[in-house]
């Protein structure tokens, strides 16, 4: 079946046993350029970072930072994950929140998946304005953020690109 329908896509909160993979992806990206983080450690560091939010989640506790899951309903197999996080302006009030990783599964490419997972963060979100910034390797994502209505905001000077998506632009209270 090429692309998938809604029906066959469930999103949920990640929990511990999501993080294998989600590291497993995050790896594949900085190996190609898509994600960047400074450090030696910087890996350990994360998995500590995913490990306390998906705590935070499986507790109830709300905090500024939500890892999203995507899996095949049909197969069970995870296909995605976004992580998301709050953020303030410089008056401290909230103004928007930034998707700070998004990846889809390679054998999961090109089929829709990533365009689902936008429109299911924009649902979750609704009225919240979403940011989410490129590295000139993620022109994939770049390309998917321009088609489902985000807007370039700045480039930075070594190419990083943001968007955002304000749903009052839209429409969308």
């Amino acid at each position: 079946m090429f692309g998938w329908k809604k029906t066959s896509i469930n999103s949920r909160l990640g929990k511990k046993s999501d993080v294998k993979f989600v590291l497993s992806e995050v790896q594949k990206g900085l190996a190609n350029g898509c994600f960047y983080f400074e450090g030696d450690n910087f890996l350990r560091e994360f998995e500590k970072e995913l490990l306390q939010v998906t705590n935070a989640h499986e507790r109830d506790v709300m905090i500024a930072d939500f890892l999203f899951i995507f899996d095949d309903k049909r197969s069970g197999k995870t296909i995605g994950f976004a992580l998301l996080t709050g953020r303030n302006d410089a008056s401290g009030l909230a103004s928007h929140i930034e998707i700070r990783m998004f990846g889809v599964e390679e054998s999961s490419r090109g089929q829709g998946m990533g365009k689902f997972m936008l429109q299911e963060l924009k649902r979750v979100a609704p009225g919240h304005n979403l940011e989410a910034s490129c590295l000139p390797a993620s022109a994939v994502m770049a390309r998917l953020l321009d088609r489902e209505g985000f807007t370039q905001i700045k480039v930075s000077p070594f190419g990083k690109r943001t968007f955002r998506f304000a749903p009052s632009e839209h429409g969308i209270k």
